[in-house]
């Protein structure tokens, strides 16, 4: 069974935390690393660390790239629940007859949709270049 996500969480969750870009740094040959941020969206230097001899590599740079990334699924899966509930308003307003409810939730179905692309744009970025 999947856990249901709490998207108000994860938000709250997002804005307490430090802001990034966060970013995995080898230290030493002897594998002490630091995982962190070095400069906040703000523009000034800070660091807020986590130094570490026993996590592995490869689980440091997923923390650091969720973490980088969280806004954007955040908003991703925002928009992916609001277009859902249009399509689902839209699908109950059609019938044969016109009907102003009916224009009213096929526009917010194309309102959503253009969030939805947006909230999609940063994953589409490499896309474009071919990567």
């Amino acid at each position: 069974m999947t856990a249901r996500i709490n998207l108000d969480d994860l938000e709250r969750l997002h804005r307490e935390a430090t802001p990034g870009p966060w970013e995995r740094v080898q230290l030493s040959p002897e594998g002490l690393t630091w995982l962190g941020v070095t400069q906040g969206d703000n523009g000034y230097k800070y660091r807020h660390h986590i130094f570490s001899r026993t996590m592995r590599e490869r689980d440091e740079n997923a923390l650091a790239a969720a973490r980088n990334a969280l806004p954007h699924l955040l908003a991703v899966a925002r928009a992916a629940l609001a277009h859902r509930e249009a399509q689902l308003d839209a699908h109950h307003e059609r019938t044969d007859d016109y009907s102003p409810q009916m224009d009213a939730a096929n526009l917010r179905e194309r309102e959503t949709w253009h969030t939805l692309q947006a909230a999609l744009a940063p994953f589409r970025a490499g896309e474009e270049k071919g990567e």
